[in-house]
């Protein structure tokens, strides 16, 4: 069937008619023009193509069919939108209306599961006599799913930042935590030793210190999601960490739970800290447990290798902007009842738990395990039917060099001398347990609260001082900074850098050539003592 004549152009004759047809054809929008019946008299080549795509059943892409009955029939049909829209185009025939517009998802015929979004817009056609409206239909599904994907964007960015936030926060208290822990498991160190050993208060004084040796390795976790940990790195067969595993994951998951492993046998090693690997896993299976509930169900361990592009990537967790390729991952999955969307965003946050009993650590200790070994970690969580970790880590390609190892001296203690020990840091408290350890030990010892004065001791006493015990975070003057002022005073000094927070952090801020060692808070009077025999015997 032709087109039927432009309305209001009847008498322009056929050059007129193709001009404006023409016209029509060079929208990109699909563009229909409607009678005061809702019938549809004219449409442009997109209407057309679009009507040959969607399979709509209109001979002629609808030209004479009433597109009113379309939309009505679609209405009664219960297809949404529908009737606002028969609704909106009679309001602008009526001319009760300037305009409608609306916005409007339907299925894609080329993909049942996707939808395809378009925009309608129904403009009045004035002073004609048999044209009333023209329709404007336009495909924005492309720039619904760009704002969908920049969403997802900008909340990945927000979780980041949050997370990274929460990162900071996590390990400035654990460092200022372990200051206090210094403190306390020192003095309660010092008061068992002058208690007698039928005093009633001694057991109680005990649990004191078995609570803050625990208190210790909650601050260590807590390093550990902020990405400040130890990291003792190595050549690691993931595979053999979950295999060696595997009595202690089956005590763990319980009776009921079946657990079921996948390990590749031939994975290629990754560059990590096994220790620190055997806590991923251990967390990801314990949590997996959980979220069973004490119902039967099964948990899979499975390894393996994947090369994965930036799009696959996209989504990660852990370290921002994964480069694309070989990654060999481990994967926990769960028979569970799957995770709210609501509760998903909150996962990895320190101290949230979805759970009564839960301290909310253990997750948000793996993430920061991940983050440190510059991996990525996936989540996919289905209602009803079960949720999968997937920790992504580099393939290694080549064996990690040892870095700065902690020297240990477990010589027996012995008599010191008259060495003189200069002890730097800028809470009084630890300050006064240092000194009387020391002191107890047999050393002499000088006491500065603070970077500035450790510096002017030791140019006033410069032969005097053998050995410094320095702590890595002041205000003012840092230990990096001090620790340059003192070796420019006596570049052979030996100096013990003591902090809250973890040797590899130490680490970045020291050559290591240049530290005589490092010993992490809270620490055992002995092993100070011990750790400054060693350096000074070296020394001599």
């Amino acid at each position: 069937m032709p087109d039927a004549p432009l309305p209001g152009c009847e008498n322009t004759g056929a050059p007129g008619r193709a001009l404006l047809q023409s016209a029509l054809d060079g929208l990109g929008c699909h563009v229909a023009v409607l009678d005061r019946g809702g019938r549809i008299r004219v449409v442009n080549r997109a209407w057309r193509a679009f009507a040959r795509e969607s399979g709509l059943a209109l001979p002629d892409a609808g030209v004479g069919a009433s597109y009113l009955g379309v939309c009505d029939r679609a209405a009664a049909e219960g297809v949404p939108g529908a009737a606002r829209v028969a609704e909106g185009i009679r309001e602008v025939i009526r001319g009760r209306a300037e305009a409608f517009e609306i916005e409007y998802p339907c299925h894609d015929p080329a993909d049942p599961d996707r939808r395809r979004w378009f925009f309608m817009r129904v403009a009045p056609l004035r002073g004609n006599a048999t044209a009333a409206a023209v329709i404007e239909h336009t495909d924005v599904t492309a720039l619904r799913r760009a704002e969908g994907a920049r969403a997802r964007l900008e909340g990945q960015l927000r979780d980041a930042q949050r997370l990274e936030s929460l990162g900071a926060l996590a390990g400035g208290i654990a460092h200022d935590f372990n200051n206090l822990l210094t403190v306390i498991l020192g003095n309660g160190r010092l008061v068992l030793e002058e208690l007698a050993p039928d005093s009633p208060l001694r057991s109680r004084l005990e649990r004191v210190r078995g609570a803050a040796e625990q208190a210790a390795r909650l601050t260590e976790q807590m390093l550990v999601y902020a990405g400040e940990g130890p990291l003792a790195k190595q050549p690691v067969e993931l595979s053999r960490v979950v295999e060696e595993m595997r009595p202690l994951l089956d005590a763990c998951i319980g009776g009921r739970a079946v657990l079921e492993t996948r390990l590749d046998s031939a994975l290629p090693t990754v560059e990590a800290d096994p220790a620190q690997l055997r806590q991923v896993v251990l967390n990801l299976v314990i949590n997996a447990a959980e979220a069973l509930e004490g119902h039967a169900g099964s948990i899979g361990v499975r390894t393996g290798t994947l090369r994965a592009g930036r799009d696959e990537l996209a989504g990660s967790l852990g370290t921002p902007d994964l480069p694309a390729g070989d990654y060999v991952f481990v994967e926990v999955s769960d028979s569970g009842a799957g995770i709210a969307p609501a509760r998903r965003e909150r996962l990895f946050e320190p101290f949230f738990s979805t759970r009564s009993n839960g301290r909310g650590l253990g997750l948000a200790v793996v993430l920061g395990i991940v983050r440190a070994h510059q991996g990525g970690l996936q989540v996919d969580s289905t209602p009803g039917v079960g949720t999968a970790f997937r920790v992504l880590l580099p393939r290694g390609s080549a064996a990690v060099g040892d870095g700065f190892t902690r020297k240990r001296n477990r010589a027996a203690l012995r008599p010191v001398g008259e060495a003189r020990i200069l002890v730097v840091d800028d809470e009084p408290a630890v300050l006064e347990v240092a000194e009387v350890f020391l002191e107890r030990a047999g050393f002499r010892v000088l006491c500065a609260p603070g970077g500035a004065k450790a510096v002017e001791i030791l140019r006033s006493r410069r032969d005097e001082v053998d050995a410094v015990v320095l702590d890595l975070t002041m205000p003012e003057m840092n230990g990096v900074e001090t620790f340059a002022a003192l070796r420019g005073i006596r570049p052979d000094l030996p100096i013990l850098v003591v902090s809250g927070y973890s040797e590899a952090l130490a680490e970045q801020h020291f050559p290591c050539a240049a530290l005589s060692g490092l010993l992490r808070k809270p620490y055992e009077p002995e092993e100070l003592v011990e750790r400054l025999r060693g350096m000074l015997a070296e020394a001599s």
